[in-house]
């Protein structure tokens, strides 16, 4: 299991796809040369657009990118664009904004609702000058929000693919990024708070959850769930990163759709139970063996008493 920070699923599949090894990766772009590079641009970074990106549009997502083609091919990036067969981006002669400020999905939409983003004097005026507010903000949220995790996305997801800016826009028609969720038909939920880990803690985290699917796939039914107040001493980690490591381990290597349904089937991570203020979290019987087997410290309750009622938080 090879995590680098910030590397994607789409990473791992052309890594795969090309008959590189992953495993055999000592950085994130360890793998870079320029024909690797080119491939790369071809079916990774231009795909998510309907444009030639600028690198400005790329750096939070592929940091480190540039700096390793430079070093592993003499390339910069424009030199990439070329030697892939398109033309380096260059501002458009528009007023407004620049065609280059919105993605792929935000087109997708304009068209769907009839906004002209040539009469855009910012990239997010038209959630203000929505006639019927928040109409517009909650079609947004619904076509284009809501897909990026299949579900309600979290305000870091949010940042980091370019859309901070919105939670702004929102907050000038009275809106909060709650109850914009909740007009818009879905639960908000707050994100459980993570830690940043070293790599080794990753890897731990990788080998337990994998070696917990081999057991889970392994079974003929589907193991009963049990409630566990977790206590992950070994590690020193909370539970809430255990489980963003594990489920993001899971969705690199089985994609996005099994993936989660994996982590879901392991782990459920939303559902508590409040007794003697403790929360009592349910968790599938295999993973809690190999919490075990690694020596990572649990208390396991024998039986809940039936008067406790289960909350969702």
């Amino acid at each position: 299991c090879k995590m680098w920070l910030g590397t994607t699923s789409e990473e791992l599949i052309f890594l795969r796809k090309h008959n590189y090894d992953p495993e055999n990766l000592k950085s994130r772009w360890d793998w870079l040369n320029k024909s690797r590079a080119i491939n790369f641009y071809k079916e990774i970074i231009k795909p998510k657009f309907d444009y030639t990106p600028a690198w400005e549009e790329l750096k939070n997502t592929l940091g480190g990118f540039r700096n390793k083609l430079k070093l592993s091919s003499g390339l910069t990036y424009n030199q990439l664009i070329v030697e892939s067969g398109d033309s380096p981006s260059s501002p458009f002669d528009f007023k407004n904004v620049k065609k280059k400020e919105f993605t792929k999905e935000e087109f997708n939409f304009f068209n769907d609702y009839n906004i002209d983003w040539r009469n855009l004097k910012t990239r997010w005026d038209w959630v203000v000058d929505d006639p019927n507010p928040p109409h517009l903000s909650i079609a947004f949220f619904k076509d284009v929000l809501y897909p990026l995790e299949n579900g309600v996305p979290h305000q870091e997801i949010m940042r980091q693919v370019g859309y901070r800016t919105f939670f702004e826009k929102i907050n000038e028609i009275g809106e909060t990024w709650e109850s914009l969720v909740n007009k818009a038909g879905y639960q908000y939920r707050p994100p459980v708070q993570t830690e940043c880990i070293p790599e080794n803690k990753i890897q731990l985290i990788c080998q337990i959850t994998q070696d917990s699917v081999d057991s889970f796939l392994e079974e003929d039914i589907i193991p009963p769930p049990i409630y566990i107040s977790i206590y992950i001493n070994s590690l020193n980690i909370n539970s809430g990163t255990f489980a963003k490591y594990a489920r993001n381990y899971l969705i690199d290597v089985y994609g996005e759709i099994k993936g989660n349904e994996l982590f879901d089937s392991l782990w459920s991570v939303d559902f508590h139970l409040a007794v003697g203020g403790t929360n009592h979290i349910l968790i599938n019987r295999v993973l809690t063996e190999n919490f075990n087997r690694y020596d990572i410290k649990f208390i396991s309750e024998p039986s809940i008493y039936p008067t406790q009622r289960p909350f969702f938080r």
